[in-house]
């Protein structure tokens, strides 16, 4: 499967074809909604792996679990789940999305007591594509 067009190839894509449809349509670079006088969106980030998805730095969410397949409809639709990304309801929200389908996700390390968490690293396999939409 290219990086480049997460459509093509005839291999199954984690997650299904919601996820294959999300990768697409993020890849069209797609203006995003017009945002209203002194509103600012949003930006969180959605990492798709081998075996699930995350936000930020949240735990896995497996692309077998009933409950995050609704979560990815949801996202297809172009509705943000609030809970999920930590938005106020109708809030205009910028999702990063990073495609890592190769590689099982590994939870990030734990900083020690008292400080800051660690900054993610981006490595060169990395692609950023880019969601918009309400919570």
């Amino acid at each position: 499967m290219s990086d480049n067009n997460p459509s093509s190839g005839n291999e199954p894509l984690p997650g299904g074809n919601t996820v294959r449809d999300m990768l697409r349509r993020a890849a069209e670079n797609v203006p995003p909604p017009a945002a209203t006088e002194g509103e600012e969106a949003a930006i969180r980030h959605a990492t798709f792996w081998r075996n699930g998805f995350s936000f930020g730095d949240g735990q896995l969410l497996e692309y077998g679990d009933p409950a995050n397949e609704q979560l990815l409809v949801q996202l297809n639709s172009g509705i943000a789940p609030t809970h999920m990304l930590n938005i106020k309801p109708g809030q205009l929200v910028e999702l990063h999305i990073a495609k890592r389908l190769s590689e099982d996700y590994i939870p990030p390390p734990k900083a020690p007591s008292g400080s800051g968490s660690p900054a993610p690293e981006e490595g060169p396999q990395l692609r950023r594509r880019t969601w918009t939409g309400r919570g």
